[in-house]
């Protein structure tokens, strides 16, 4: 079984998609294979759907059996690859499964947030079979919320894992206002403070917590663990 990855992003974004390989090396199950869609939006930033399709193309003909979406400015665990794939695997290898809660981190506000949606998983902790996909009906090119399409239309499972495996990185200098819930920098939304980062530092990985500190817009001085 060929495990590929989906990288879908804008063509402006080289900070960003360097550390998302990082992470990829870093997994303890690396994928087989990486699909990059490094396209510059042609229609502000919602041509998304055009993106994760072209990606599933080239990915699909390359042979890949199983598919993961990773966003290129969100966190994952070394061992996220690892865990999908023994939970997908116990729970009968459905044609889409995910994380069934998203965390999201806004980096400008300082705060996170838990989200429980049981019957779906966000597209950034997402995973679909060759079958699965094979059986999706696209929307349009510019349709922005493609994640809700692929739970419609494939049936999967999701699970909540024990520990954190990835997390939503919001508000940094490469971002966007568009999308859903987590790019909206809405203080109501981060009821979860984390004035002193201690929570993002507990929650991933040394490197990632400079990575991720350092691009900030709130941040002013580079933040070192020494």
């Amino acid at each position: 079984m060929k495990i590929g990855v989906i990288i879908p992003t804008r063509g402006d974004r080289n900070q960003l998609l360097d550390f998302a390989l990082k992470q990829l090396d870093k997994q303890t199950v690396k994928p087989d294979l990486i699909e990059i869609v490094n396209d510059k939006p042609t229609s502000g930033d919602k041509d998304i759907t055009k993106r994760y399709r072209i990606g599933f193309e080239r990915i699909i003909a390359k042979g890949a059996d199983v598919i993961f979406l990773i966003e290129d400015d969100d966190y994952y665990s070394p061992f996220y690859i690892e865990t999908m794939m023994e939970n997908w695997n116990k729970n009968g290898n459905p044609n889409i499964f995910g994380i069934g809660e998203t965390i999201y981190y806004h980096l400008a506000l300082r705060g996170y947030n838990k989200t429980a949606h049981a019957g779906r998983a966000s597209a950034f902790t997402t995973m679909i079979t060759k079958e699965g996909i094979l059986n999706m009906i696209w929307p349009k090119d510019n349709y922005a919320f493609t994640d809700i399409e692929f739970w419609k239309h494939i049936q999967g499972k999701t699970f909540i894992p024990t520990g954190t495996l990835a997390i939503g990185i919001k508000g940094h200098k490469n971002g966007t206002v568009f999308g859903g819930m987590g790019h909206r920098a809405n203080e109501r939304l981060y009821t979860n403070r984390d004035e002193g980062l201690v929570w993002l530092k507990n929650n991933v990985d040394a490197e990632s917590f400079v990575f991720y500190s350092n691009i900030s817009n709130i941040v002013g001085n580079k933040i070192s663990l020494q």
